[in-house]
């Protein structure tokens, strides 16, 4: 992700050597090139480089070149607080991290590894960066009110006429001709399109009930204890069958909440898709920005029955391929 003065760079080391791992760090010695820019490096990178004590493998090796080569600092061992990053019931291991150039290091205030302030679904635990950017921290509270611009409405005879009487200077050199042409459009559209406020999408969605907030917040509570529970064992306080109850009662918990939110989503998305069928053919061009709009539904995108897409589906109900089941079964009465 490129911002004006910062190169952001997500990265994901497999787990296999060979070509495929080598084209990640080359990618990001690509990003790291750019060294008059904050360049931040993280993600999980399946390398083991010895902060837990550890052997360190293939992948921790190609880090480590990759840190000293560009002169980056893996913060997980410098100021970073904790250590391991993933861990299951019997494994703990140090694999996600957070590198910074000499630029970017000027702005990190801080970094720790969550053990349990956030909650979310993974064997990961979350890294924390705290950074700061011109005196201000990065992280800004969003207005819940945004301005949008009347397309629909608008005058699009005028806008190319308007445009149309400017006399645009060709002897400038290009960036200045692009930053006047910028400039002009934005102006001109102001003038004849004009902007509207509008509600900023809060994260609240239809199907998130009070019953699953709830239920998310158990859940949080779970993992909490869970961890609690799991230090009291390491340090012998606690027998393993309290942790490993702990333990369970947090997988029970999570299972239920996933269950939950997915029977919500789509008895959503069903009523969603019913009450577009009932538009007729008014709701055919509502029907088609719901699609790619929502491009990550699990109702089934190929068909209008507002049905989940699943095998059994795709393969006897589903319009779309229609055609494909009838030679089929021509071919099955053939022989």
């Amino acid at each position: 992700m490129y911002h004006s003065s910062c190169v952001l760079y997500d990265n994901h080391g497999t787990t296999s050597p060979g070509r495929e791992c080598e084209e990640v760090y080359h990618t990001g010695k690509s990003s790291a090139r750019i060294s008059r820019f904050p360049v931040i490096v993280m993600g999980d990178m399946n390398g083991h480089v010895g902060i837990l004590g550890e052997k360190v493998n293939e992948n921790g090796h190609k880090l480590i070149d990759f840190c000293e080569g560009n002169e980056f600092e893996n913060l997980n061992g410098t100021i970073g607080n904790g250590l391991h990053t993933w861990e299951n019931k019997e494994w703990k291991a140090a694999i996600d991290y957070m590198l910074v150039n000499h630029e970017a290091r000027k702005h990190v205030r801080e970094m720790y590894v969550d053990e349990n302030e956030f909650d979310i679904d993974t064997d990961h635990r979350m890294l924390v960066l705290k950074y700061k950017w011109g005196g201000k921290e990065v992280m800004q509270e969003m207005s819940s009110v945004k301005e949008k611009w009347c397309l629909k409405a608008a005058n699009w005879e005028e806008f190319d006429k308007v445009l149309g009487r400017h006399v645009w200077n060709r002897n400038g050199n290009v960036n200045d001709m692009n930053k006047e042409m910028a400039q002009m459009l934005y102006a001109t559209a102001e003038q004849i399109i004009g902007k509207v406020k509008c509600r900023r999408f809060t994260g609240k969605a239809k199907w998130f009930t009070r019953e699953i907030k709830e239920q998310r917040m158990k859940r949080k509570s779970l993992i909490k204890k869970q961890c609690q529970m799991q230090k009291l064992f390491e340090t012998h306080r606690i027998a393993e069958v309290e942790w490993q109850g702990a333990w369970d009662e947090y997988k029970v918990q999570q299972k239920k909440v996933k269950r939950m939110i997915y029977k919500a989503r789509v008895k959503d998305e069903r009523q969603k898709v019913e009450n577009i069928r009932n538009k007729g053919p008014d709701g055919i061009k509502e029907w088609r920005t719901w699609r790619w709009n929502e491009g990550n539904t699990r109702l089934c995108l190929q068909c209008n029955r507002g049905v989940e897409e699943t095998v059994e589906h795709l393969v006897l109900e589903c319009s779309k391929y229609e055609q494909e089941r009838e030679s089929l079964m021509d071919v099955v009465h053939e022989q």
